[in-house]
């Protein structure tokens, strides 16, 4: 279980040195959604319309989960 827990904050580490140099507040979900395709295809070899595909689902998912919290 440790090893899964190394590889999740890896892959946080991974993603947050991915996003701009923008504070936590200013963040949008195209920044995230960018940072994450980055991060994904640094460890999956992904082709652009691949990489703007994962893009796309994650803004989504980001959105539909704020929407939920509302």
């Amino acid at each position: 279980l440790g090893d899964v827990y190394k590889r999740q904050a890896e892959a946080v580490k991974g993603i947050r040195d991915s996003l701009l140099d923008k504070p936590q507040s200013e963040l949008t979900t195209d920044d995230v959604s960018a940072a994450m395709a980055t991060y994904v295809g640094k460890v999956i070899p992904m082709d652009e319309s691949t990489s703007a595909l994962l893009q796309q689902l994650t803004k989504q998912m980001l959105e539909l989960s704020t929407e939920n919290k509302e």
